[in-house]
C-alpha cells in the first residue's frame, strides 16, 4: 500500500507561484561571471522557531525552545532547533526557489526510500512545507538532527584500516540501495499519492519493477537536476521526464541547452543576466551548430537496443562528498549520509563506477 505521508505534508495544495522570487534568486557573481544564487531575503528565524513548535512535541518543546544558525549551503539554511528541557535537538531547513514544489517533494521522499531500503541512517522528516504561501515565504523542512561529525572534519586523523572500514561500509550502503528495485525511468522519486502532479506516466500493464515500486508507495517522476532547473532554464518548455532511455535524456538534455543559447539575455541589470552570456552570445550561431550535431549524434549512437547490463538505472547521489558523510568521531564508523536533494535515477555509467566523492581522492594525470 502507498504510504501516507498526509501527516508530514504540513501544505497540502500549491497555491503560491514563486517564479518572481526565482529570478531574484540569481545574480551574477563578478568573480566568476557565471549565475550564482543568492537569497532574496533573510528567512525570518523567529518565524522558523514559531513552525517548529508547532510540529513538536509541546512536552520539549514550548516557549524555552531555542533556534540558532547550523550552517548554510548552496541552496539552503539549516538551522538548530532545540529544547533546553529534554536535550532533543532538530534541524530547521530553509531551501531557495530553486525548482519549487518538485526539488522539495523529491528529497523528501527520496530520504523516505533510502531510509526503508539501505543499511545507513536517514533523517526522518517530522513536518515539511512544499509551498511557499507560508508564513515563513519559504519551503521548508523539518527533520532529525543526526549525531555524528562531517567526514570532511577527521579524515586527516583516521587510520588507514579506518579509512577501508569506511570504504566498505558506503560499499555496502549502495549495493542494498540499488539492489533494492530495478528502475525502468530516469527521473526523481517522488511519493505515489502525488503521481498526477509530477509527470508519472501510469500504464495499463505496468512493469514488476514498477509495480514493486509503487507498492512500496513511490512513483518516478519529472527530473530535478541543475541542468534542468539551473537558472533561466527552470522557465523553459522542454521535456524533463521521466524518461525511458537513455537517448531520451540526452536528447532532453541539449534540447533544454539550446533553449538557454537561443535565449541569452547579454544586457546588464536584466533578470537571470551574468557576464559570460556576453560572450556566448557573440558565438550563437556556432554553438547552436554544435548542438545541433550532438542531438544528430545521440540518435546514431543509440540507435541500436543497449546490450545486456548496458542502461541499468541507479539512484546517485551527485554530491556524496566528505562534507555530506557522517560518521562516529570516536571509532569512524558510518553514521549518516546526508543531503538528498535533487537525487535522481540516472544511467549507471554517470556513476563513475559508484565510488562516491569522499573515496575517489586528488585525480593526477
Amino acid at each position: 500500500m502507498p504510504r501516507d505521508n498526509t501527516e508530514a505534508r504540513f501544505t497540502q495544495s500549491r497555491t503560491s507561484s514563486t517564479l518572481h522570487d526565482h529570478k531574484l534568486s540569481w545574480k551574477n557573481n563578478e568573480r566568476s561571471s557565471l549565475l550564482e544564487m543568492v537569497w532574496p531575503r533573510k528567512p525570518y528565524m523567529a518565524i522558523a522557531r514559531k513552525i517548529a513548535i508547532r510540529h513538536l512535541p509541546p512536552s520539549a518543546f514550548g516557549d524555552a525552545t531555542q533556534i540558532s544558525t547550523f550552517s548554510e549551503g548552496a541552496f539552503h539554511r539549516l538551522f538548530l532547533i532545540s529544547s533546553p528541557l529534554t536535550g532533543e535537538e532538530f534541524i530547521f531547513r530553509v531551501a531557495l526557489p530553486v525548482d519549487p514544489f518538485f526539488k522539495t517533494e523529491s528529497e523528501v521522499a527520496t530520504m523516505d526510500y533510502v531510509r526503508l531500503n539501505s543499511p545507513v541512517h536517514v533523517p526522518r522528516v517530522i513536518a515539511y512545507s512544499f509551498d511557499a504561501s507560508n508564513e515563513l515565504g519559504f519551503e521548508w523542512i523539518l527533520m532529525e538532527k543526526v549525531n555524528g561529525v562531517q567526514l570532511a572534519k577527521v579524515e586527516e586523523s583516521m587510520s588507514v584500516e579506518s579509512k577501508i572500514c569506511l570504504a566498505q561500509q558506503l560499499a555496502n550502503v549502495l549495493r542494498t540501495l540499488w539492489a533494492a528495485h530495478e528502475f525502468d525511468l530516469y527521473g526523481n522519486l517522488y511519493y505515489a499519492d502525488i503521481w498526477n502532479q509530477v509527470n508519472h506516466r501510469p500504464t495499463t500493464q505496468p512493469s514488476k519493477s514498477s509495480r514493486a515500486l509503487l507498492d512500496s508507495g513511490f512513483v518516478i517522476g519529472r527530473i530535478v537536476n541543475g541542468t534542468f532547473f539551473g537558472g533561466k532554464r527552470l522557465l523553459f518548455p522542454c521535456n524533463r521526464g521521466p524518461f525511458k532511455t537513455t537517448a531520451e535524456f540526452a536528447a532532453a538534455e541539449v534540447e533544454i541547452l539550446s533553449h538557454a543559447v537561443h535565449n541569452i539575455g547579454p544586457i546588464p541589470n536584466t533578470d537571470y543576466y551574468c557576464e559570460s552570456d556576453e560572450a556566448l552570445a557573440k558565438n550563437k550561431t556556432e554553438v547552436l551548430s554544435t548542438l545541433e550535431r550532438l542531438s544528430e549524434a545521440i540518435q546514431k549512437i543509440y540507435s541500436s537496443p543497449p546490450a545486456n547490463g548496458d542502461d541499468v538505472n541507479v539512484l546517485r547521489h551527485e554530491d556524496m562528498s566528505s562534507r555530506n558523510v557522517l560518521v562516529d568521531p570516536e571509532t569512524y564508523d558510518l553514521v549518516s549520509i546526508i543531503d538528498w536533494e535533487s537525487v535522481s535515477i540516472l544511467p549507471a555509467w554517470l556513476t563513475q563506477d559508484g565510488v562516491p566523492y569522499c573515496l575517489r581522492g586528488i585525480e593526477v594525470e
